[in-house]
């Protein structure tokens, strides 16, 4: 849970130079630096989304709009992506409606 706003989401992560970090999905706030260790796979990430929905369409527009996702991506990069989409998608659906 973040410190500054409650957001009960999981984090995104990011790199801040060679180092990986955790903010938060709610205000982007910095929760720590991450081990790589503690990023779940893509794979994870996938099962977890596809447990939320089955929209391909909606999957897509949202990797569209990360703007990531390509043919080569893979390692740490693919399971940073894959966990920031699931983040987005969980986002999407606990969000309440414009």
């Amino acid at each position: 849970m973040c410190q500054n706003c409650s957001n009960k989401l999981p984090p995104i992560y990011g790199y801040a130079g060679p180092h990986i970090k955790e903010v938060c999905s709610g205000c982007g706030a910095y929760i720590r630096f991450a081990p790589k260790v503690t990023i779940p796979s893509f794979q994870e990430s996938k099962q977890m989304i596809w447990a939320i929905t089955q929209d391909v369409e909606l999957i897509s527009e949202k990797k569209k709009e990360m703007g990531v996702f390509h043919p080569n991506l893979k390692g740490v990069d693919a399971n940073i992506a894959y966990n920031n989409l699931h983040v987005r998608i969980a986002k999407h659906f606990c969000s309440p409606a414009p």
